[in-house]
């Protein structure tokens, strides 16, 4: 009930606690799961709207990075990863001749094979491995810590207002814009059902000016069409 605290959070946090307590029944410790009562389905989830970040932005942010931290940005730009996805990544998982990246460690524990464009293999290419570890994005051979609170605070400083998690919704409108195969995206970024690919149809084809968030985005894509 703590102001601010989003309904997302609140089905998250029944779910957690009816968890525990059905292991609680399990063991004989109580009697019943009193969270089990708690109809989820009316606290509805509210989405902000999505605004991709412009390009220019994104570079921006990119440079003012350490280099190799810098490419994991533009990398999340051109594959739709998951934070954790991409700076998670081992060379082991990326095959250059085919193009592609196999992701073991997902969202949904379902292993995926995401596609490399040339921009991704460029950046991959640039990487430098290290002698002993695999990790292709890496601090001294580690995936990056704190990234999140990193990303954020780089963010800050050269003011620009997008989420690390904006950059997987700029892939994925392009994606169906330059494509328009919403079952391939849906595999690709990993959803567990269609349906929720189905948010970003609603930005593909409405007319920039009668939209805000597309016509930011169009306005730093030259004429809006991908």
């Amino acid at each position: 009930k703590r102001p601010g605290v989003t309904n997302a959070t609140r089905r998250r946090d029944i779910t957690a606690v009816s968890s525990v307590l059905r292991h609680a029944v399990a063991e004989g410790w109580i009697d019943s799961n009193p969270a089990m009562l708690w109809d989820r389905s009316v606290i509805r989830e509210t989405r902000d709207p999505i605004v991709p970040p412009d390009d220019d932005d994104i570079e921006r942010l990119a440079r003012h990075c350490p280099a190799t931290f810098g490419d994991t940005i533009r990398f999340l730009r051109e594959t739709g990863m998951r934070q954790g996805e991409a700076i998670n990544l081992e060379w082991p998982q990326v095959d250059l001749r085919l193009a592609e990246a196999t992701l073991l460690r997902t969202k949904t524990n379902r292993p995926r094979v995401v596609p490399l464009n040339e921009q991704a293999l460029v950046i991959l290419a640039r990487q430098p491995r290290h002698i002993s570890r695999h990790t292709v994005f890496h601090a001294d051979g580690r995936p990056f810590k704190n990234y999140a609170s990193r990303f954020a605070g780089y963010a800050r400083t050269v003011a620009v207002k997008f989420r690390c998690h904006d950059l997987r919704h700029k892939f994925a409108i392009e994606w169906l814009r330059e494509n328009g195969d919403i079952y391939r995206l849906s595999r690709i970024l990993g959803h567990a059902s269609v349906k929720t690919t189905e948010i970003y149809l609603g930005y593909v084809d409405l007319d920039p000016a009668q939209n805000p968030a597309q016509r930011r985005w169009s306005q730093g894509n030259g004429d809006g069409d991908g």
